[in-house]
């Protein structure tokens, strides 16, 4: 699914991808425009400002380390729908 959303933001100019390492499929997103956020709620885009700001200096490598050791990812099988009870678990908005 991430593919056919990457591949169709790219197809409408929503974002650039720009390879980092292509020995491990490493990529850059670049947003082309403004997104539309009015189907978030206030309090939606306060948790969605407050794990932009947490993690907008980390690398990919140290988001990957943090959040697969949070429930949601540690306690979900590979393909099957997180429990979104989960959430509650999570260290950055707990």
């Amino acid at each position: 699914m991430i593919d056919f959303i990457k591949s169709e933001s790219i197809k409408l100019n929503l974002i650039k991808t720009e390879i980092i390492d292509d020995k491990i499929g490493k990529e850059k997103y670049h947003l082309l425009k403004t997104p539309n956020l009015n189907c978030f709620n206030s309090a939606e885009k306060i948790l969605l400002n407050k794990i932009c700001n947490h993690f907008k200096s980390y690398s990919t490598d140290k988001i990957v380390d943090q959040t697969h050791f949070e429930a949601p990812w540690f306690y979900s099988k590979l393909y099957e729908q997180i429990d979104y009870n989960y959430a509650n678990d999570i260290d950055i908005i707990s």
